[in-house]
Order: structure tokens, then C-alpha cells, then sequence
């Protein structure tokens, strides 16, 4: 895709010279199922070219379904990206006209950037990964984002296999939908530390893998998810400075 080829692109041994946008549209699906698809489309279209106003230069992509994301390179973006995602809500906040229905488009924003000196290489971040077994899935469900801590395991082509309940609310975003996923760990001494951000399209499958079997057996009740990293980003916490008024 075009998103996928301009991740590509990307130069990841310039910290700090970009950072990503993923951008869920909350009230989709309500207006498909309210509405009709052509009130939808319409929905998507005028979301589409708000960002886009809001975003240019940077590019808009569509990812599929109700998803979008912006790889930002502008420099006057990346000083303050919270600014810029308070911009794009209020550029969505007037109702837009879909097939005659006055619809607010509502949506959900988020956000990863590349990371100062401590930064760490795709290989070096899914050894650190490998190594644990407890994370954090950040997905949506419904209209608001969730957090959810899952056991987990990488898989030996680098994705993140995690089980869920098959009626679960992860389940049915992880349905071909983008989810963040997230592990490292602090020393609680000095602060120092390290932390792994995967984010990537997600699978649902109603058993594992053969070699996924051994440390995660299947049960009727639960599906195995798979997220195929599309970004992997890793950053080393350097040891806290100390206090000098302490």
C-alpha cells in the first residue's frame, strides 16, 4: 500500500524528524447501519479531506474501514503534535451533509513518535520483547480507546500473538483493525529502563499456529490474535538525574 511503501521511506536514524498519526473515525458504523453506506462513504470523504486541509504537507492515507493515519514530517507540526491533534478535532467538530443527514464526524486520535538518543533498532526491540511475557494492547472499542495487560509471546516472524475471548471487545477490534502494542521495563533504583511500541494490522485466527501451540493451547472459548508489526519503535531510559535539593 502507500501507506506501507512511505513507512518505507522513512529515515529512522534521524530522531525526532518524524512521528505518526493513526486516526479512527468513532461513528462509522453508526451511520452505515442509520443511514445507508452512501451516507458512510460520505462520512469518510468529508473526514478525509478535513484532515488533509489540517495535515498538509504531510499526507493523509486511508488505511481501510474507518482508519487513517499521517506520517508527519513538517517541522512546525512535530514542535507540538498535541496542538496539532486539538487542530484536527475542531476541524471535525462542524456537522458535515451525508446524502441530506447532518452528521459530526467523531473520532479518536493516536500518536507515536520517534524518540531522542536512547533510541533502539527493530532487531535489538523484539530481542528485548522476546524476553517478556506481560504487555499492553492499546485498541478502541466502541468510541473510546482502551488499554488492555495480556500475556503475550513473539512469534518467530516478529508478531505479537496474544489469546482473547472470541465475543471479547479486543476480538472484534483486532478484526483486521491497527492496534498498538506495548512492554519494556524501569529500574526502580535509578529510573533506567527501556520500553517497545509495536503497531501494526491485526488478525483474528481460530487456532495457532503449530509452533505457537506449545506455549499457548488453544481453548474453545478464545481466539488467537496476531499483530503483524508495521512500526516498531524502542527507546532506552537513561538513569534518572538526580535531585540536587534532595
Amino acid at each position: 500500500s502507500a501507506f506501507n511503501a512511505a513507512l518505507a521511506n522513512i529515515r529512522c536514524d534521524d530522531p525526532g524528524s518524524w512521528a505518526l498519526f493513526v486516526i479512527d473515525l468513532d461513528n462509522l458504523k453508526i451511520v452505515n447501519d442509520t443511514f445507508g453506506h452512501p451516507a458512510g462513504d460520505a462520512l469518510i470523504r468529508a473526514a478525509a479531506n478535513r484532515i488533509s486541509r489540517v495535515m498538509t504537507p504531510d499526507i493523509t492515507f486511508r488505511l481501510g474501514g474507518d482508519e487513517f493515519a499521517v506520517i508527519i514530517q513538517a517541522s512546525r507540526v512535530l514542535a507540538d503534535l498535541d496542538a496539532a491533534a486539538e487542530q484536527i478535532f475542531r476541524e471535525l467538530e462542524s456537522p458535515a451533509v451525508c446524502e441530506g443527514h447532518s452528521v459530526v464526524p467523531r473520532a479518536t486520535i493516536g500518536g507515536m513518535e520517534r524518540q531522542g538518543e536512547h533510541r533502539l533498532d527493530a532487531v535489538e526491540s523484539l530481542r528485548l520483547l522476546a524476553g517478556e511475557s506481560v504487555g499492553r494492547l492499546i485498541y478502541t472499542a466502541g468510541a473510546l480507546p482502551a488499554v488492555l495487560p495480556v500475556r503475550f509471546r513473539i512469534d518467530s516472524d516478529g508478531s505479537v500473538l496474544v489469546r482473547a475471548g472470541a465475543g471479547s471487545d479486543l476480538a472484534r477490534a483486532a478484526t483486521g483493525g491497527i492496534l498498538a502494542f506495548e512492554t519494556g521495563r524501569t529500574d526502580d533504583a535509578d529510573g533506567s529502563g527501556w520500553t517497545v511500541t509495536v503497531l501494526g494490522r491485526a488478525s483474528v485466527a481460530d487456532a495457532p499456529r503449530p509452533e505457537a501451540a506449545a506455549t499457548a493451547p488453544r481453548r474453545s472459548e478464545q481466539v488467537l490474535i496476531r499483530l503483524r508489526p508495521e512500526l516498531i519503535s524502542g527507546r532506552r531510559l537513561a538513569p534518572a538525574t538526580p535531585d540536587p535539593a534532595r
